[in-house]
């Protein structure tokens, strides 16, 4: 515990320079810190993205099979999807039997599905059209209820631009009238194009692609193999490692250079400690202590950085798509990982800075710049020269 107060109190009570040293190597840790909070949270928000993709999956993964012997209405034929093998045909006069109804999931009916995207203005238009057989459907997330036939949900973005636009350009597309705004949780991004329109049996029987489907899909795309929407498992290891290779390690150098900075005269306090009569250990103690101190302080002061980056990190289109301010969050295990991780860095790296001073107190030597040679100089190098041995 001495050497711990003593190495605080060099770090701390060492005079102006002692001072500035610290306010240097705090604020070069914080900048790190701040820049590896923002990548850990950039990191959680491609999840988070890629987990709101999820309910557009749901005829892939959770369509049921129709039951033999049912004629389609309207010629409707069966689609699969994303190798899900995913079949439907609609019930005559738009009646729904009995072993459909079965088919649901805990109780619930099941539903009519298709996802199909559409184009505005050259921008993705993601549209689900549902067809309810029973009071008792799973809930798409961000609705307080399923729409019915002549009901639909339309995202923020889509909602403005249909406002904006006359009827005949975007509008009729969705037939009926709208009856709320799809919350967050049905959203990839902020300026997503979504709509959830509600139809008829028999008019989603109708429709090529469309599958009866027993529940609303909730596995995220990069743990599923047969969605369709989103990112896989594959394609989001390749986005963290880009982002992994070319944040984190650069962060990673810049906090280990940043606990190394005067390290020549604190080599030389440190050797002068050894001359008196300090051990290895001592001075290692010591030395981890004072780095802790300002690696402390830096990672105090860095999470402002990261809370001023946040909002442009949110606007960048990492995925194609922008994130919402609360994805870029970070999780308590993130956050104590840093708060103890880089203290700890900055001892080790402390520790390796003085690997010469643990071997003699004299393996560090003063360092003296030679003085230019003056009119003296000239004439002994002069003398030296006109007298050396000549063939």
């Amino acid at each position: 515990m001495t050497m711990i107060r003593l190495g605080l109190r060099l770090a701390v009570s060492g005079g102006r320079e002692a001072l500035v040293r610290l306010a240097i190597t705090a604020g070069a840790v914080a900048i790190g810190v701040g820049l590896l909070l923002t990548t850990l949270a950039a990191i959680n928000g491609v999840h988070a993205q890629n987990d709101r993709n999820a309910w557009f999956n749901t005829p892939f993964v959770h369509s049921v099979a129709a039951p033999s012997g049912t004629s389609a209405s309207g010629g409707g034929t069966s689609a699969s999807g994303g190798g899900a093998g995913a079949s439907g045909a609609g019930a005559a006069g738009g009646a729904v039997s009995a072993d459909r109804e079965a088919a649901g999931t805990g109780g619930l009916d099941p539903m009519w599905w298709l996802t199909r995207r559409d184009t505005v203005d050259g921008q993705e238009l993601g549209r689900v059209d549902v067809a309810l057989t029973g009071p008792r459907a799973d809930l798409a997330p961000g609705v307080p209820r399923m729409p019915g036939p002549g009901e639909y949900y339309l995202s923020p973005a889509l909602a403005r631009m249909v406002d904006e636009r006359p009827p005949a350009e975007l509008g009729d597309r969705f037939p009926g009238h709208r009856i709320g705004i799809l919350g967050p949780e049905a959203l990839p991004a902020p300026d997503s194009l979504v709509a959830l329109v509600g139809r008829t049996p028999q008019e989603l029987t109708a429709q090529r692609g469309a599958a009866l489907v027993d529940r609303v899909a909730t596995t995220s795309p990069d743990r599923c193999a047969d969605c369709v929407v989103g990112i896989k498992s594959n394609g989001v290891d390749l986005i963290l490692t880009v982002v992994s290779g070319a944040l984190v390690f650069p962060v990673l150098i810049l906090i280990g250079t940043a606990t190394r900075l005067n390290a020549a005269r604190r080599e030389q306090r440190f050797a002068a400690m050894r001359l008196v009569g300090a051990t290895p250990r001592q001075v290692s103690v010591v030395s981890a202590a004072e780095a802790a101190v300002a690696a402390v302080a830096g990672v105090a002061v860095g999470f402002l950085p990261f809370l001023a980056l946040r909002s442009t990190v949110a606007r960048a289109r990492l995925t194609g798509s922008r994130f919402f301010p609360s994805d870029l969050s970070l999780t308590p295990l993130q956050i104590l990982g840093v708060a103890v991780g880089v203290p700890l860095a900055a001892a080790v790296a402390a520790r390796i800075a003085l690997r010469r001073v643990q071997i003699s107190p004299l393996g560090v030597t003063r360092r003296v710049t030679p003085a230019p040679p003056g009119r003296g100089g000239w004439c002994r190098w002069w003398r030296g020269w006109w007298s050396w041995p000549r063939s």
